[in-house]
């Protein structure tokens, strides 16, 4: 039940404007490809604190 609410929550969110510019702004990295590793890889805030770093 959980996985059929959040899914399409999850992919409206990483469509937003704000997800698509940070994501070509940063490097690209290694990630198993799916919605929900990118999804942790913005949120645990590591990513993001390079991206402040580099700008």
């Amino acid at each position: 039940m959980e996985n059929e609410v959040f899914s399409p929550l999850l992919e409206q969110f990483m469509l937003t404007p704000l997800v698509c510019w940070v994501q070509t702004v940063g490097k690209p990295t290694v990630t198993d490809g799916t919605r929900l590793s990118e999804y942790v890889k913005l949120v645990d805030g590591i990513y993001l604190n390079e991206i402040m770093l580099e700008m």
